[in-house]
């Protein structure tokens, strides 16, 4: 159980891995944003003066972050494919439904998955030691306790403690302004404790009478009732505490890859593979904005008539050797300044004065050998950067030159990459469920299972019936063509997920699911009309659109699998009722 006199004690500590995950943090928050590339680069150019690095650094348009943009964005679209899918159940009825409501409104009016698309790439790229927090702001005791998240970066996660790979504690640090003394502001931290029964908070305050009572740094004094510590011999921290119960950590890091130099203690990002690139495109990016900028434009050279102004020698005045306001100091009549300007000479009198225009001005070659290597080069980073990232060049080359084969080798290298990704998406997305129930009181009783498919559905919508096509042609069996069936419709539908969602529902209960067109017209013909599962197939888009109208799509198709059913069948009923022929007796002569 943590303390008030642990939070004292540990203000003054760091994990050892400390300084190793805030470089990895500032080093891939430049990679991601851009902010801080400058910095690096100063650090390769070491021989230009202030100057001349400052006009390098105004040249220079960093390639880094849009290449890790373009990566970034492949993670984002698996994102929003159905490969992955968080499950759960609860024993008491009515608190699923009691969870998803709190769970709703986790962060800016949405959902704990709305969260966790928004932030996960970013918080994996930029930062994969930092923390996610899921916080409560507690209860008045007549509704749930709402959850929210609160993100801890490497900087501010000073210390923490693992006992067989399972979080004890964590202590943060977080900047902060109070009123000093004086009435001026003063800067300061607030630090935060927490621990899986409780979360203990210091806070700095103005007050130098309990001050001058303290003896040592970083101990717990009580002062009426209130307990204090001081740091620096000049500021005074007030303790506050949270009491809780968790059956699990209080914090999930957002990393997922591990650092093999802290022996697996932290995590890398998934950057880290194209470090070397990324070092190699900084100072060869720079190298070819500067040739292009200063040396890779039309040199002119030509002949000018020298300025006539009176009094003027090489553009300065005899009379009050000033310079000269005609020539601007040049000793040269101006000349071409602009494409849109135009030189005019005086047609000569005497033909024979005239020369040939082509001796008065000359431009010099480009040397641009150089600039295509540069460009080349910088080219080919920006390839490897992809490959180093995903194992794969699919997103790079032109497939025009890429068979069936070597496509489907290359996607799967892709897959591999995402699933780890993937996996680490299903963690967070437990731990905000599980950590909200717990805040809730409903954890007891709850069961959360995380499923994440290899395959992210990253094909075409075109390239998905290819496959389809050819499994139908091959004779392949239902079980496969019912998948390839639903991975057309994942592709189709992965921006309208509600379409999705009524697609997987109305597969789901078709009752010939897994027959062919022929098998299907050969049993339904087969059975009685008033057989339930021939009415469902004959009025089965009918019975899904009265179903629509009548109770309402959302409220339809977000329901419980068993109640859908429910649904179904009463609607089913209707329609049997419908079709019902009257007994009619054969038997008896009803002519006269």
């Amino acid at each position: 159980m943590i303390t008030a006199a642990d939070l004292a004690r540990l203000t003054n500590t760091t994990h050892g891995d400390y300084k190793r995950t805030v470089e990895l943090y500032e080093k891939y928050k430049s990679w991601v944003t851009g902010d801080g590339l400058d910095a690096q680069l100063q650090q390769i150019v070491q021989r230009e003066d202030e100057a001349a690095f400052a006009q390098r650094k105004r040249l220079t348009a960093h390639i880094i972050p849009s290449a890790v943009s373009r990566a970034k964005s492949v993670f984002q679209k698996g994102l929003r494919s159905n490969a992955i899918n968080l499950y759960y159940s609860h024993d008491a009825t009515g608190k699923v439904d009691d969870l998803k409501k709190v769970l709703s409104e986790f962060y800016s009016m949405s959902d704990e998955r709305a969260y966790l698309d928004e932030f996960i790439a970013d918080m994996t790229f930029i930062d994969p030691n930092g923390w996610l927090i899921v916080d409560t702001f507690g209860t008045d005791g007549r509704d749930y306790a709402k959850t929210f998240p609160t993100i801890v970066y490497s900087p501010d996660a000073l210390n923490y403690q693992f006992t067989n790979g399972i979080l004890d504690w964590l202590l943060i640090r977080k900047p902060m302004t109070y009123t000093g003394t004086d009435g001026n502001l003063k800067q300061s931290y607030r630090y935060t404790l927490y621990g899986t029964d409780g979360a203990i908070v210091a806070v700095p305050i103005a007050d130098d009478s309990i001050l001058r009572l303290m003896k040592e740094q970083h101990t717990i004094y009580e002062f009426n009732g209130q307990q204090y510590f001081q740091i620096n011999d000049r500021e005074v921290f007030y303790v506050m505490e949270t009491f809780y119960k968790l059956t699990a950590p209080v914090a999930c890091r957002w990393g997922y890859l591990h650092d093999a130099l802290t022996d697996h203690r932290t995590f890398v990002s998934v950057l880290e593979g194209a470090r070397p690139y990324f070092d190699k495109a900084l100072k060869a990016v720079s190298e070819f904005d500067l040739g292009t900028t200063l040396h890779a434009f039309p040199q002119k050279i030509q002949y000018a008539p020298r300025c006539t102004a009176q009094g003027c020698v090489n553009g300065v005045l005899t009379t009050t050797g000033g310079k000269c306001p005609t020539c601007g100091g040049t000793g040269y009549m101006s000349a071409h300044t602009s494409g849109q300007d135009i030189i005019t000479l005086g047609l000569p009198r005497d033909p024979a004065e005239a020369f040939n225009l082509g001796n008065f001005v000359s431009y010099v070659q480009l040397p641009i050998d150089v600039l295509n290597f540069q460009n080349e080069h910088v080219n080919r980073l920006s390839i490897e950067i992809q490959k180093s990232i995903f194992n794969s060049d699919i997103f790079t080359r032109a497939e025009v030159t890429t068979t069936a084969t070597e496509k489907t080798i290359e996607l799967q290298s892709v897959y591999d990459t995402l699933y780890s990704f993937a996996k680490q998406y299903a963690t967070m997305w437990k731990y905000i469920v599980w950590q909200t129930a717990e805040y809730m009181g409903v954890s007891e009783g709850l069961n959360v299972i995380a499923h994440v498919k290899q395959d992210f559905k990253l094909k075409t919508y075109d390239e998905v019936l290819s496959d389809l096509q050819a499994a139908k042609t091959a004779g392949a069996g239902m079980a496969i063509i019912d998948g390839l069936e639903a991975d057309a419709a994942s592709v189709l539908y992965k921006d309208t997920p509600e379409l999705m969602k009524k697609y997987s529902v109305m597969a789901y209960f078709d009752p010939y699911r897994g027959k062919t067109e022929q098998e299907r017209m050969n049993i339904n013909s087969s059975l009685p009309m008033d057989n339930y599962s021939r009415v469902l197939y004959t009025f089965y888009g009918q019975i899904f659109t009265d179903i629509e109208i009548e109770i309402g799509a959302d409220v339809f198709y977000n329901s419980a699998t068993r109640k859908q059913r429910d649904i179904i069948r009463e609607y089913v009923e209707r329609y049997t009722a419908m079709m019902t022929v009257p007994d009619i007796d054969f038997t008896t002569d009803t002519t006269e």
